[in-house]
């Protein structure tokens, strides 16, 4: 990064008989991104975030987070592992952003749409 190159790492895996394994991507971002203390994890659904009670709940600190565990569907609750994952090794927030938003990064930088779960 101090050269300006900007580091792309897939998490892609094989098994012992060649075979392509399917890893669990959010989880491999949160610990690269608490691994370099990074200020803040973007983590892109299909979803416009965090749905609980038929809301979209825009933010959650890191208790809310664990405490809605049990009433996460099954394909959330792997971000929201992530997400307490990397807060916990010291990301100062993750976002669970809508990646089918336009301009969702931009978004999510300005918690203006998403999930954002804080300390």
């Amino acid at each position: 990064m101090d050269n300006g190159y900007t580091p792309v790492i897939a998490p892609v895996a094989i098994g012992l008989e060649s075979e392509p394994l399917n890893t669990d991507g959010d989880r491999m971002a949160a610990n690269v991104a608490g691994a370099l203390k990074a200020d803040l994890l973007i983590l892109l659904t299909d979803v416009k975030g965090v749905e609980l009670d038929r809301k979209i709940v825009p933010k959650m600190n890191l208790l809310e987070a664990k405490d809605a565990l049990p009433r996460i569907g099954h394909g959330m609750i792997t971000k929201i592992y992530a997400a307490i994952e990397a807060i916990e090794q010291g990301v100062r927030k993750a976002i669970i952003a809508p990646g089918l938003e336009p301009s969702a990064i931009s978004l999510s930088i300005e918690e203006r749409c998403g999930t954002v779960i804080k300390r």
